[in-house]
């Protein structure tokens, strides 16, 4: 099952949002999640998807993003999801509303969401 969820803090109108961190709006995190078309993104990740029943499917910018950071920074999947708990940018990049430490995500998912997001998918978020 998936459940869209649009909603993207926009802390460079006001820092507190994504509390209790102030980000900088220059982060390289920060700019990219302004520039990847989310949406385009998120209609070939439905596609993707079995079925709207079962457990419910990890966003479209939780699940991409993972994709995207573990390849910007060449990490491997257990590293990737480290990388995540610890840096509030990259949750930032996801849409999460605030930094969590302990965010619910291992390193089994990320070949799930390897096979939701076809190369010609790919090719289009980077063009």
């Amino acid at each position: 099952m998936y459940a869209h969820d649009s909603r993207q803090v926009a802390f460079h109108d006001d820092p507190r949002l994504f509390s209790p961190l102030a980000l900088d709006a220059d982060n390289r995190w920060v700019k990219l999640a302004r520039i990847i078309p989310w949406s385009l993104a998120e209609k070939a990740y439905r596609k993707n998807l079995k079925s709207n029943r079962g457990e419910r499917a990890k966003s479209v910018r939780l699940a991409l993003g993972c994709l995207i950071v573990k390849e910007q920074l060449q990490l491997s999947d257990r590293n990737t999801v480290e990388m995540i708990w610890e840096n509030p940018y990259i949750q930032y990049f996801f849409g999460c509303s605030e930094y969590r430490y302990d965010l619910s995500l291992d390193a089994s998912p990320l070949a799930r969401f390897r096979k939701r997001f076809p190369d010609d998918v790919i090719a289009q978020v980077n063009q």
